[in-house]
């Protein structure tokens, strides 16, 4: 889990610092207490589900094109 990039997604503009793991996760806001590791996985995984979602798009985007009534073989690339 990529910590410093999921606090920089759901905490920025917070005081904290981190290096590789939730350990070493220093806190220093005291508007909110620190995340427990449970709730950093719960929204790691809606981080993994969007930048999936992200990645579909843009697949779709590329080949859009390619369902167009007067593409060649579109029943191919339908079929696809």
């Amino acid at each position: 889990m990529d910590i410093s990039k999921l606090l920089t997604k759901y905490y920025s503009g917070l005081a904290w610092t981190c290096g590789e793991n939730y350990e070493s996760l220093e806190w220093e806001d005291t508007t909110m207490p620190k995340p427990t590791l449970e709730e950093l996985e719960l929204k790691y995984n809606d981080l993994k589900v969007d930048e999936m979602r992200e990645q579909r798009d843009k697949l779709l985007r590329e080949c859009n094109h390619c369902a167009l009534p007067d593409f060649p073989n579109r029943e191919l690339w339908i079929t696809y």
